[in-house]
């Protein structure tokens, strides 16, 4: 219900907006064949945003379309006119399609979409056959001979201008059969056939006479390059002039050729001068072609061998065989003989930089292989060392707990000798004491000598074994991670604070937790003098810093 309210003001909006839009469109179209430059001023007046609705925008873009082209405006882009040939392909009859084809075929040879023009170009054909339409068959038919002539088809480019001028003649359309005559004729040129070229030109009325300044323009340019062929020069020159006069520029080609005459009069600075402006402007095969046959054709008249051989390379690069080859005729025997031997150096040279890039990839692919088969033979090597090594770090690590396990049993058998010679000492020094000699004497004399006695004389025998502290100091080390060896590391000969052999076998002692009384008796000293060097070796300990407080803690 809604969407029917809506209708009533679409509708509204729809009368209010197209009647001017469609009036102008509609009188641009009368005046589009008689006075196209009117019909692009109105046309231009208009914006395809403001058009619609879609029918009336698409037949606004054909029309624009139209008007450029018949106003000589080279137009490339598809973006107006591409829309609106989508819109009558499913739309609109078959003669808006036929229309909408053609100009799209136009702006797509205009842009050098040379497969893309020859589609829309047969297509145009195609309808305008079924709708016996022979003005818009011979303008399909007359763009077609251009696009084959452009891809050096001479024989196809003649035969559509031959269909081009039957069209023509058949719907009434004197001037445009002329100019498909005309381009009958510059295709004949093209094959070299210039006496029917020449006879095609001479049954139209001379260039003075003709109305259609355009059409005066291509006569000029065409009796021009006639005359260049058959090397009239001066009078060529003439004709390429009096083409410009009328009021169009020349084409690239006519500008080239206008620079050969230049070589060939004697002017050779203004032809190098033209010659190099142009080879940046180069855009076609068939420009390409003209310039090259130029640079060869200098090049002859100049006695430049370089220079002609440079324009033969130039155009068998662009795949054109027969003007190369023509290019070729037209040297002399001694020339060609000195072509023949520097193509068949350079070919020579081209097959030995390929061979010589091939020895080299095989020789690259050679080391390649190499490098793998010795890099798989290392890793293999690697691998087998990895695993012996891990075989041996499983060995070492048994035998490191072995060695473990034996240390610790050495160390507690160790330890208990320490034990059993800290006993005896303490308690030989306990029966040596006066005081406990008259509280035990009740016990006999007899039995305290015997003590005694025995007790000395296994100190005296511990003290006279000269590997006792050096296995006290292996016995430090196993169980205090090196104890002494690091002890001597630090305090070796080089050091500041140098210890002398005294002092580690006190140490040693000392961190075994011997008793100063019985290390007195042990190295054959007072105990007051142990006393003061334990004392002396804690503060040294403790002045180094907290690097050196293991040391001191075990001197507690």
């Amino acid at each position: 219900m809604k969407r029917l309210l809506l209708l009533p003001f679409f509708f509204l909006c729809l009368a209010a907006c197209s009647p001017v839009s469609r009036q102008s469109v509609g009188q641009a179209e009368l005046l589009l064949d008689s006075r196209p430059d009117s019909a692009l001023f109105i046309l231009q007046q208009l914006s395809a945003d403001d058009l619609y609705p879609r029918g009336l925008r698409a037949r606004y873009a054909v029309l624009l379309t139209a008007a450029q082209y018949k106003n000589y405006i080279e137009v490339q882009s598809d973006s107006l006119i591409g829309p609106a040939y989508d819109y009558y392909h499913r739309y609109g009859t078959m003669e808006k399609r036929m229309k909408a084809a053609y100009y799209l075929g136009v702006v797509k040879q205009n842009a050098g979409k040379a497969v893309e023009a020859s589609y829309l170009f047969n297509e145009t054909s195609a309808l305008a056959e079924q709708l016996a339409d022979r003005r818009f068959l011979g303008f399909a038919y007359d763009h077609l001979s251009v696009l084959y002539s452009e891809n050096f088809d001479t024989p196809s480019a003649y035969e559509y201008a031959r269909k081009a001028v039957q069209a023509f003649d058949a719907a009434g359309e004197r001037l445009s059969a002329d100019y498909a005559r005309l381009d009958m004729a510059r295709t004949l040129q093209g094959m070299g056939r210039m006496e029917p070229a020449r006879r095609i030109v001479d049954s139209l009325v001379t260039a003075s006479e003709v109305t259609d300044s355009y059409l005066r323009y291509y006569l000029y340019a065409l009796k021009a390059d006639f005359s260049y062929l058959e090397e009239h020069y001066a009078e060529a020159e003439q004709l390429y002039r009096q083409a410009e006069a009328c009021g169009y520029p020349l084409g690239l080609s006519g500008q080239i050729r206008l620079a050969v005459i230049m070589e060939m009069m004697g002017r050779h600075a203004e032809a190098d001068s033209c010659m190099n402006a142009f080879e940046p402007q180069l855009r076609s095969s068939v420009d390409s072609t003209i310039y090259f046959g130029s640079v060869h054709r200098i090049g002859l008249h100049r006695g430049d061998v370089n220079m002609a051989y440079r324009a033969i390379l130039e155009t068998s690069e662009l795949q054109n065989r027969a003007v190369a080859s023509q290019l070729t005729r037209s040297i002399t025997h001694s020339q060609r003989a000195y072509f023949e031997e520097r193509y068949a150096s350079e070919r020579q040279q081209k097959w030995m930089i390929v061979l010589i890039c091939a020895l080299v990839a095989v020789s690259l692919l050679t080391v390649i292989l190499i490098a793998f088969i010795l890099l798989r033979k290392r890793k293999m090597q690697v691998v087998e060392e990895m695993e012996k090594v891990e075989g041996l770090s499983q060995d070492l690590q048994l035998l490191q707990e072995k060695q473990k396990g034996a240390g610790a049993v050495l160390s507690s058998l160790v330890q208990d000798k320490i034990r059993l010679m800290q006993k005896l000492t303490d308690s030989y020094f306990s029966w040596t004491d006066e005081a406990l000699y008259v509280r035990e004497r009740t016990r006999g004399k007899a039995m305290k000598e015997d003590v005694i006695s025995e007790f000395r004389s296994t100190l005296r025998t511990l003290r006279n074994d000269e590997q006792f502290i050096p296995s006290l100091e292996k016995t430090l080390d196993i169980s205090n991670r090196n104890l002494m060896t690091r002890l001597r590391e630090i305090f070796s000969a080089g050091s500041e604070h140098k210890m002398k052999d005294m002092d580690f076998k006190l140490l040693t002692l000392f961190f075994a937790g011997f008793t100063p009384k019985s290390i007195s008796f042990i190295m054959d000293m007072t105990e007051e003098s142990v006393r003061t060097r334990k004392s002396r070796y804690k503060k040294l300990f403790l002045s180094l810093g907290e690097d050196y407080s293991e040391f001191a803690g075990l001197l507690n």
